[in-house]
């Protein structure tokens, strides 16, 4: 048979001029897998995006671990700490902090934040979660989330009233007047909630802090897949009563939330499959009974059931490809805007982060892609096997 034949003989067992319902069939098919695509591909892609994006938020703006004291009192003997800590080969940078649980008056509100007390060189590690390049912060300056300072309608130069309680043998109060130097904005809830900094210097003074004397350390590693490893090497180095934690303990549930997150992935997965498969047998089965006479002349003409199983499969394939180019696109469009332009927000306090993070990655793609082929080709084949058993004497001797 010549290509030209057979092209012709395809286009005539597929072609649904002649029947409503072969058209709806059709359309109910590839609508079926185009959705089951899009959806497979974001559920894949946005999770990944959660994945990496709470991961180096995790890594970024806190720190790889963070020491502190057991009995959370502060920390002596600041320089030796650092010296044995930079002494581990995995150790990259450390950065003392001193900090503590306050109260803020806003115009709106009393909050609780907790202070921290930041070097320069803190500072200058976590700068681009500022929003503006902001300078050295001076002894009566202070830098607020942008989510908590809208919230409490707090603005660049306005005065804030920060007040300290400690209760020992007898109650201690402190209370300073700082200005807004400026804003940050992890996207992160835990710390756009809770956090705000000021100088290493006045929160020394604020707390009452000796010198040489820390609250807890925040330590990088040159590995950040090495922190729990190192976390345990700390602690035993530097013995009690420091407390090593590791950014993957200190955001357990986090981590934890993402991994429960992958559990209906695979269920997802089946149910598209599944959905797919039952959408392109039940089209083709409903091609192979309304082109039933028509199959019957060509096996009566002498074409061989190969044939007709090779037109069969080719269609499934083809419209089941066709949908999934379709729905790739779709989603890439999606995806795309969503990562240049946040449209999706989500409440950082739930969800950790503000936006829908995406994440693209080609093995997604592939996957898909690849997927579809193989069950195309596995739900094509049994009714283009069921096409290959019409009998042409049953089909035309009622004709």
């Amino acid at each position: 048979m010549t290509y030209e034949n057979f092209k012709y003989i395809f286009k005539r067992l597929n072609s649904y001029n002649s029947s409503k319902i072969l058209k709806f069939s059709k359309n109910f098919t590839f609508i079926g897998i185009f959705l089951g695509s899009v959806a497979l591909i974001i559920s894949l892609t946005v999770l990944e995006g959660f994945e990496k994006k709470l991961f180096e938020k995790a890594v970024n703006f806190s720190s790889h671990i963070n020491i502190i004291s057991f009995k959370r009192d502060l920390l002596p003997g600041m320089d030796t700490v650092i010296t044995k800590i930079k002494n581990n080969d995995n150790v990259s940078e450390v950065y003392p902090i001193i900090s503590s649980s306050v109260i803020m008056r806003t115009k709106r509100d009393i909050k609780g934040l907790e202070l921290k007390g930041i070097s320069y060189d803190y500072q200058k590690k976590i700068s681009k979660f500022f929003k503006d390049s902001l300078s050295r912060i001076a002894d009566n300056e202070i830098i607020l989330s942008e989510v908590f300072a809208k919230r409490n309608e707090i603005n660049i130069g306005d005065k804030v009233i920060v007040y300290r309680a400690k209760v020992g043998n007898s109650l201690q109060t402190s209370v300073t007047s700082l200005i807004v130097k400026g804003y940050f904005h992890s996207g992160f809830g835990k710390y756009d909630e809770n956090f705000a900094f000021v100088s290493e210097n006045k929160a020394r003074k604020f707390f009452k802090v000796p010198e040489n004397s820390v609250s807890s350390y925040e330590v990088y590693l040159k590995d950040a897949m090495k922190a729990h490893e190192v976390a345990l090497e700390l602690e035993k180095k530097l013995e009690y009563p420091f407390y090593c934690q590791s950014f993957f303990q200190i955001h357990q549930q986090m981590f934890a939330w993402i991994e429960i997150q992958k559990v209906p992935i695979p269920i997802i997965l089946g149910i598209i499959i599944i959905i797919a498969l039952l959408n392109i047998i039940t089209s083709l089965l409903i091609n192979v009974i309304e082109k039933n006479k028509t199959i019957g002349i060509l096996r009566g003409l002498g074409m061989r059931t190969s044939v007709i199983k090779y037109i069969f499969i080719g269609k499934g394939m083809y419209v089941s490809l066709k949908a999934t180019l379709y729905g790739m696109l779709f989603s890439f469009i999606i995806l795309f805007l969503q990562k240049e332009f946040g449209i999706i927000k989500l409440d950082s306090s739930a969800y950790f982060i503000d936006q829908v993070p995406v994440e693209f990655r080609l093995e997604h793609f592939i996957l898909v892609f690849l997927l579809t082929l193989l069950f195309a080709f596995l739900s094509s084949y049994i009714p283009a096997k069921i096409a290959t058993k019409v009998n042409p004497l049953k089909v035309l001797k009622f004709d």
